[in-house]
Parts: C-alpha cells; sequence; structure tokens
C-alpha cells in the first residue's frame, strides 16, 4: 500500500482535522472567558503553545495506535483492515463542526441576537473616586474632583470617554465587579479609579489615581497627589497625559494648552466650585437655590474664574430651555443673568467649551437659532466629548430643524453610554421624519424609564397602533407618579400626556389630566401657555386653545409648542386655516 493510502488507512487527516477544530474551540472558549474571569493575559498564549506542541503527537499516536473493540492497541500496518474507529471520528468530526457553526453564531450575534457591541477605540471610564475623608461633610469633595476630570477629558477630541450618569452603578464601585467585567460592560479599553482625601484643609488635599488596562486588569500608570489645592491642576494635566498614552489617542497642542490652563488661583474659590459641581453636574435641568449660592461665593473670591461663570450661567439657561420658573426670579430676570455672566465667562476665556454651550442658550432663549447653532458648534469643538452637550445640543438642534446633526450628536451621546441618550436618539428621528426609527428605539430601550412609554405611547399613536399607544400610556402612569419628582417640576410633559389621551379619543383621562394640572395653577405653580394650549386641545376646547397659542411671547414650554408647530400628531384641528396661519408665525425659530 503506497504511503498516502496508508495515512489514509490510518485515519490521520480525520484525526488531524478534529484536533484542529477542537483546538480552536478551545482557544475561543478561553479567550471569551480570561476577561470576565479576570485571568493573567498569558494564559491564552499558554494554550496556545500546548495545542501547537500537542498537534503532532496527535498524529503520531493516530499512526502507530488504533481504536478497537477491545480497546487501544497498536496499528498492526501493512494490510491490517479499516480502523473500526474511523466512522466514529467521522460523527465525531461531524458533531463538532455543527458545534463550531453554534459557537460563532454565538460569538458575532451574541445572546441578545445583535451584533456584539464593539470595544469603543481610544476609550476610558473612569469610576467614581473613593471618598477617604475623615468628615462626612466633605464627602463632596470626591464627587468635585470626578466632575472635574471628566470635564478635562471632554476636551481631548479623539478620547471616547464613557458618561459619567453610565459609571455611577454600585456594582462598579462596591467590588462585586472586576475591572475587566466592568471594561466588557462599559465596552472600553482603559479603566481608571482613585481615592480623594480632604480634611478642610486647603493645603492637605491626597488625590489618588490610577489607570488600568481593561482586558488584562494590570496597572499601566498611578499616582498620587499631595499638597494645596490649586497644584492640582498639574496632576489633572498629567493625567490626561497618561489617559492619551494608554489609549493612543492624539493629544493635540491646542488641547494640551487648554488643560493646562488654571481654571483659578484661589484654592477657596475652586473647593467652592466643586461643591457645587458635585452638587448638580452640568446637563441637569435644575439646581438648588444653594447651587447658585456657592457659585456665587466662588466668583466672589476670584471674579475672573470662568468656569464658575460658566456653569451658573447654564443653570439659568437650562432653567429657562426648559420653561421652569424660578420661586423667586421671573424669566427675564433669569435671562438678564445668564446674559450676563456668558459674557464674562467669554470675556475671561473664548476658548472655554462650557462658555459657548452658555452662549447657545443665550441665543436660543433670545430666539437666535442660527447664532445658536453655532455656538453650539463652537462648544463641541471645544469639548467634544461632553455628553450633557451632545445630548442638550442634539435636542436643541432638532427643535430647530436641524435634523441630521441633530441624530449624528445623539448617536455621538448613545456611544458614550449616556443614560437617557436612546430616548435622545430616539426624540431627534421622530422629529426627522423617521417614526419607525423611532419607535424601534424607543422599544428597544423601554426599561430604562418610564419616559420610553410616554414618548413610545405617542409614535405608535402616529404609526396608527392605538391599542400599543394606550397601553403604553397606561403603563407610564402605573411606573410614574404625575405629581412627584420631575413631573411636579416640568408639567409640560403631563400636558402632552393629556393631549396623547385626547387624540387617542379617551377623554376621561384627558380631562382627568386637564383638572390636575388646572388645580396645580391654582395653587400657583406656573404652567406655560404652551401647555395650557396643549391641554385644551385635549380637551376639545379648540377656541380657547387658539386664543393662548396667539398669546405666546416668550414664556413658552418648548416641546409643547413644538408638537403643535410641527403638528406632530396629524392633529386635524391644526390644519384649520386659522391654526395653519398662527403656527406659521410663532417666532421660536429664526
Amino acid at each position: 500500500m503506497s504511503f498516502l493510502g496508508e495515512i489514509k488507512r490510518r485515519k490521520v487527516f480525520q484525526v488531524g482535522a478534529v484536533y484542529a477544530v477542537v483546538a480552536w474551540l478551545a482557544i475561543q472558549v478561553i479567550t471569551a472567558i480570561e476577561t470576565p474571569l479576570g485571568l493573567p493575559d498569558w494564559v491564552d498564549t499558554l494554550v496556545i503553545v500546548l495545542l501547537a506542541i500537542g498537534f503532532p503527537l496527535t498524529l503520531v499516536i493516530s499512526w502507530a495506535f488504533d481504536v478497537t473493540p477491545e480497546g487501544i492497541v497498536r496499528d498492526a500496518g501493512g494490510d491490517a483492515p479499516v480502523k473500526s474507529g474511523g466512522r466514529k471520528i467521522e460523527y465525531v468530526l461531524i458533531g463538532l463542526l455543527v458545534i463550531t457553526v453554534g459557537w460563532i453564531g454565538y460569538s458575532e450575534l451574541g445572546p441578545s441576537g445583535k451584533p456584539a457591541r464593539q470595544t469603543l477605540p481610544n476609550s476610558i471610564a473612569v469610576l467614581p473616586f473613593e471618598n477617604l475623608s475623615p468628615d462626612p461633610d466633605n464627602a463632596y469633595f470626591a464627587g468635585g474632583i470626578h466632575e472635574e476630570i471628566l470635564n478635562q477629558l471632554a476636551k481631548i477630541r479623539d478620547l471616547n470617554v464613557i458618561a459619567r450618569t453610565s459609571v455611577l452603578n454600585p456594582d462598579f464601585t462596591d467590588g462585586s465587579m472586576s475591572i475587566p467585567a466592568i471594561a466588557l460592560e462599559l465596552n472600553v479599553e482603559t479603566i481608571m479609579e482613585g481615592s480623594v482625601r480632604y480634611s478642610g484643609n486647603l493645603d492637605t488635599v491626597r488625590v489618588t489615581a490610577q489607570l488600568i488596562d481593561g482586558e488584562t486588569n494590570t496597572h499601566i500608570w498611578t499616582d498620587t497627589f499631595d499638597g494645596d489645592l490649586t497644584d492640582f491642576f498639574g496632576f489633572q494635566t498629567e493625567i490626561a497625559v497618561q489617559i492619551a498614552s494608554a489609549t493612543q489617542a492624539e493629544f493635540s497642542a491646542d488641547e494640551r494648552e487648554r488643560i493646562d490652563k488654571p481654571i483659578t488661583n484661589s484654592p477657596e474659590a475652586y473647593a467652592l466650585y466643586l461643591k457645587a459641581r458635585a452638587m448638580a453636574g452640568l446637563g441637569r435641568f435644575t439646581s438648588p437655590p444653594e447651587y447658585y449660592q456657592i457659585l456665587d461665593q466662588a466668583i466672589a473670591l476670584d471674579p475672573d474664574f470662568a468656569e464658575a461663570h460658566a456653569v451658573k450661567a447654564i443653570g439659568y439657561g437650562l432653567a429657562i430651555r426648559f420653561d421652569i420658573q424660578d420661586s423667586q426670579l421671573a424669566f427675564a430676570e433669569m435671562l438678564a443673568i445668564a446674559t450676563e455672566h456668558t459674557g464674562q465667562a467669554l470675556a475671561i476665556d473664548p476658548d472655554l467649551g462650557l462658555a459657548h454651550m452658555a452662549q447657545a442658550f443665550v441665543y436660543y432663549n433670545n430666539q437666535h437659532g442660527t447664532l445658536a447653532k453655532q455656538a453650539f458648534e463652537r462648544a463641541l469643538q471645544l469639548s467634544p466629548n461632553d455628553v450633557g452637550l451632545l445630548e442638550i445640543a442634539a435636542r436643541t438642534l432638532s427643535l430647530l430643524g436641524d435634523h441630521n446633526e441633530a441624530v449624528r450628536m445623539a448617536q455621538r451621546a448613545v456611544d458614550l453610554a449616556s443614560d437617557g441618550a436612546e430616548a435622545t436618539l430616539a426624540g431627534t428621528l421622530w422629529y426627522a421624519g423617521n417614526p419607525v426609527g423611532a419607535a424601534e428605539s424607543f422599544r428597544e430601550h423601554i426599561n430604562q424609564s418610564p419616559l420610553q412609554n410616554r414618548l413610545l405611547g405617542a409614535v405608535e399613536f402616529v404609526l396608527g397602533n392605538n391599542a400599543a399607544a394606550i397601553s403604553n400610556l397606561h403603563r407610564f402612569e402605573e411606573l410614574e407618579d404625575i405629581n412627584a419628582g420631575w413631573n411636579a417640576i416640568y408639567p409640560d410633559g403631563i400636558a402632552q400626556l393629556a393631549y396623547q389621551y385626547g387624540r387617542l379619543g379617551l377623554q376621561e383621562d384627558a380631562r382627568r389630566i386637564f383638572n390636575n394640572l388646572e388645580a396645580r395653577r391654582a395653587d400657583g405653580q406656573y404652567i406655560a401657555t404652551a401647555s395650557r394650549a396643549i391641554l385644551h386641545l385635549a380637551i376639545g376646547d379648540v377656541d380657547k386653545a387658539y386664543q393662548l397659542l396667539g398669546e405666546i411671547n416668550g414664556d413658552w414650554s418648548l416641546y409643547s409648542l413644538r408638537w403643535m408647530k410641527s403638528n406632530i400628531l396629524n392633529d386635524p384641528v391644526l390644519e384649520e386655516p386659522r391654526f395653519v396661519e398662527l403656527r406659521s408665525r410663532i417666532g421660536v425659530f429664526d
């Protein structure tokens, strides 16, 4: 028998194929489990080496031995009969091939049936810094340091910095998850963690930071800062440099200069600023009075503190933007304060992204849409990874009709794992004329918050799915107290709920919500004119709705107004000639 025939008789090819498939599966399994289990990075290398050594040994054994009913015996060679185990090997090979195909499908699609998310390039998640301060009243300091480091990293365009809200998961900080598991959850390459100790003395601050490889769980960089608080700016720069180096992100000279710049020379002012940042992070829509008082104290200590001026202006700009009436100040007064502090921030530091964000709100609240878009663009050039800015800019540009840019910004916020960004993305898709895409996004993230149910209810109605619309609105009310939390502060969404019930023909529900908000208004709560107009549309009081819509002059609730201006729920009343003419004159956008 020829040599090739002998190889075939001894089933060497089949054994080699089985070994190759088993080896490949073993490599895939060890690669998949080493990160979640926190195994060292040399484990997969060791497995590959051992499998490589085992391959020729397996072929030799296949040549020399035979599998028989009596067990494994030495092959007689020559004209010995075909190996009795050959058919079994073929069955094993077929089975392993089926397993291989299944594993590939699972790996590519993941448990959710969707393509698995890829690790973001040049990415980092900065976990909340552990508070080691002996005085509980100084716990805010660690939160402020965390906010400020994220603010600095937001200035580096080539980085992907995971949103603050996504790293606040208690599982990430209570020790229940390993660093590789956290990195896998957040789809990042690196993780930063640290601790802060602050005793109340501005010259005895200790901050420890360490940068960790998310895959191997090895430390890339670690350092400790001890000293005066105003010297901490240099340590922040070192953190940014190390992160950029570890992730291979490009770090331009302009970005380095902006990060290098101390934001204040007053440690007392900086401590107050950190306290305010921890109290009300940017992107939130309401701030307690103490927030502004603390910022005023910081500004009094350092009138050239551009960041303090900017975040104060943003606070009032957001309140106006979402039509939240301050208990002590009218809208005109809040707008005057926001305008004043925006101007001071820009005069002190024209390259401060936060200042241009404040400027965008001032322009928008003065109904200068084009200038607002330009200010948002400049803010994002200077702070491209500021997730709060991305979301707010996306919503605002959507209202201004720049739908492509709004969707792009919302998708960027989703990529950075911003909590709530999916709702922003779905909303921008809806306003862009893609209710099908919006509905898919809302459904996918329906458990994120009750708001998803209410908005999905609106989109389902537009798509003609009335039963699904009603189900989602009732589910919203099951999960959400319409008189508490955000709904108590911002009644615009509840007015829209009434309008949705009215469009669905559920007049009892519409009247119930109408009476609720009317009672709150009688008790002194501010209800924007646009919200009142949409409430009267909800109960069929068309003439009163027309009157209120004609009275809108600056005190608008933007989303209710947008719903009427664009007739997003296809209301035939709004297509009457008198309403069409009035809607065309609503001066929210230039």
